[in-house]
């Protein structure tokens, strides 16, 4: 190999680490940029009935806010019913646990080992193992918040370049377009173009494929006599759109 090979190479190399090292970044961004794509489908097709271009985006925003609204009431009333009995039902298991608990004590099977057998702990290793509980509890809650947090931010930041995007694809695509040299710009314009079809394929793709898994989970359920079939449906065929 040459030397502009070697060098070549070697930017080659550095370029992939530093994707790398900046790959959440780029997802958050490719994923803004596939909603982005996904809605602008959608305003052209609205604009077809003598809209403009503003109006068209808040239609589809509006579209996508009640699609979610709708999606919402359809899904979270009977979870949250199922979790209200779940609370009124954890009072009586409990009882029924130390009923048993007294039972078993009262009458111990000959496997139970006797009360005189069994070692108990000291308070000292009491108390370190309550310590370490209390730390390690104290630790899981300060990560989940951070977690969530972080999630939080990521999804504004994607609804913020969503958003941004959305409002003027033209001037960031020729924006990007810029970027490369001029005797390459065009040939870089239509593989933009042959992107976007290919995700827009794609996206048919999977709305084809959700609404099948959520008709076939639906009828599944039903068949079955699982109770919110429709919620369970709908579940399916939404979360189907995550990879």
């Amino acid at each position: 190999m040459k030397l502009g090979d070697w060098i070549a190479l070697l930017c080659l190399i550095i370029s992939l680490i530093i994707l790398w090292k900046f790959r959440q970044i780029l997802m958050l961004i490719f994923t803004a940029v596939v909603l982005a794509i996904a809605l602008n489908s959608f305003v052209r097709w609205i604009q077809q009935f003598g809209m403009r271009r503003g109006k068209a985006v808040l239609v589809a925003l509006s579209s996508v806010l009640l699609f979610g609204a709708l999606f919402v009431s359809l899904v979270m009333p009977p979870f949250l019913a199922q979790f209200q009995e779940l609370i009124k039902l954890v009072p009586v298991g409990f009882e029924q646990f130390i009923d048993w608990i007294e039972q078993l004590m009262k009458k111990p099977p000959a496997w139970l080992p006797r009360q005189e057998q069994i070692e108990l702990p000291d308070l000292s290793d009491l108390t370190q193992q309550i310590g370490l509980l209390a730390q390690n509890l104290l630790g899981n809650f300060f990560a989940f918040f951070s977690n969530s947090l972080t999630t939080l931010l990521q999804l504004l930041l994607v609804i913020v370049l969503t958003l941004m995007l959305l409002a003027n694809p033209t001037n960031y695509r020729r924006t990007i377009v810029r970027l490369f040299p001029s005797f390459y710009r065009q040939r870089a314009d239509n593989i933009l173009c042959q992107c976007e079809i290919a995700l827009l394929s794609w996206m048919g793709g999977i709305v084809i494929n959700s609404l099948f898994v959520a008709t076939l989970s639906g009828i599944g359920l039903w068949i079955l006599g699982i109770r919110f079939v429709l919620a369970h449906a709908l579940m399916a065929g939404v979360f189907n759109f995550i990879p």
